[in-house]
């Protein structure tokens, strides 16, 4: 039962099921705040509750729901809420996905189980999941460990995008199959609604021109030099480059050996002297495992963006600067230079050259220099035809 309520009014009942207002301490009913209550195997079981923030129609909306869902013949199936279930999905997600993976699940839980966590997987239903998209859009974005009572009114607001809200449907329709493969319910009766593909266009970056990366090169502190220029020069990710061990570094064939997204195996180039120079007084350094450790933790680094924004600062870079922009710039710059698109998609590790491609439209000097070629071409044809 949830704490601190005055009173409750029941406006919506049935025999198994009601929809209760609800007062705060003060004895003053909370807007758009109701309390839901069901006995999910009739008034004899046991009570199961919730409170549910909405409107009267979103209450009565999720309050159907729930009771089409008591009501399922489902096979003799158990049924269990996704709440009871969430840990066991959880384990086994772990086994076949990258502690980042992992990590990202974990904080899409969140609203997940808000919503849906006390909802047995029939009741979810198309309706229902519009609702939870249109909350999600409608939920601003605060800033890690600020007091949202406390916040500039003035300030800009930003809220959550759909991009987020369609990873988060994913890793529900992942928990939905895992629960119907497993025996507990059988799968839902329709496709789970993302928003479409324009939506969720992540915008595209400003890739740092050379001369700017090569500031930051000059600006970082030397702790961090070997980890960035993995990120740069070599294209790795950040996990890649932050687990690198001396085990998978193989100096004398200038190759790396790494794990990375989706738990694929592949082999990276040292594609410079630089790199190659730092990466061997990092091996000499250390007889076996982890190459960068955090002196403070004893582990490797989660993460070294404070460091990397200090060098783009003193570099003179405004924009906003994270470690996986520098995988995008290696990709870039990598064209750029003239290696060919399937020696850029390997060393990237895509699995299509499509993806690849995109950086080919990053940066304008490249699309001169291609253009520029049909030029020669008609050149050298004009000159042949004077002769």
């Amino acid at each position: 039962m949830d704490t601190g309520l005055a009173g409750l009014f029941i406006f919506s009942t049935n025999r198994t099921m009601s929809i209760h207002k609800v007062k705060d301490s003060q004895g003053n009913i909370i807007p758009d705040c109701h309390l839901i209550v069901w006995y999910p195997n009739g008034r004899k079981g046991k009570k199961e509750q919730r409170r549910f923030y909405g409107t009267l129609l979103e209450a009565e909306e999720f309050e159907r729901s729930v009771r089409r869902a008591n009501r399922a013949e489902a096979r003799s199936l158990v049924n269990p809420s996704m709440a009871k279930l969430v840990a066991e999905w959880q384990e086994s997600y772990a086994n076949d996905h990258s502690k980042t993976t992992v990590r990202d699940v974990k904080h899409c839980l969140r609203p997940l189980l808000s919503f849906f966590g006390n909802l047995q997987i029939p009741a979810i239903t198309p309706k229902m999941i519009e609702l939870y998209k249109k909350r999600r859009l409608e939920t601003e974005i605060i800033p890690r460990g600020a007091d949202p009572d406390k916040l500039d009114p003035a300030r800009e607001k930003r809220f959550i995008k759909p991009r987020t809200i369609n990873k988060e449907l994913s890793y529900l329709s992942s928990f939905i199959n895992w629960a119907a493969e497993n025996g507990y319910a059988n799968h839902l009766p329709f496709k789970i609604k993302k928003f479409p593909a324009k939506m969720t266009e992540p915008p595209k970056p400003r890739i740092p021109l050379p001369g700017e990366v090569q500031a930051m090169v000059d600006a970082i502190e030397d702790k961090y030099l070997t980890i960035f220029l993995l990120y740069y020069d070599a294209g790795c990710r950040r996990e890649e480059a932050l687990a690198l061990k001396k085990e998978n570094v193989r100096l004398g064939m200038r190759v790396i050996h790494v794990t990375g997204k989706g738990n694929k195996e592949r082999i990276i180039d040292i594609t410079t002297d630089r790199l190659y120079h730092r990466l061997k007084e990092a091996c000499d350094n250390v007889k076996s495992g982890y190459l960068f450790l955090n002196p403070k933790t004893k582990k490797p680094y989660y993460s070294i963006r404070k460091p990397i924004i200090r060098a783009a600062k003193a570099a003179g870079l405004d924009e906003r600067i994270y470690a996986h922009l520098f995988r995008h710039t290696h990709g870039t710059h990598a064209l750029l230079a003239g290696m060919d698109l399937r020696s850029v998609q390997g060393q990237l590790g895509h699995s299509t050259s499509k993806t690849t491609e995109k950086y080919t439209h990053l940066v304008p000097e490249l699309r001169r220099r291609q253009a520029n070629k049909f030029n020669e071409f008609i050149k050298a044809n004009d000159s042949q035809g004077e002769k």
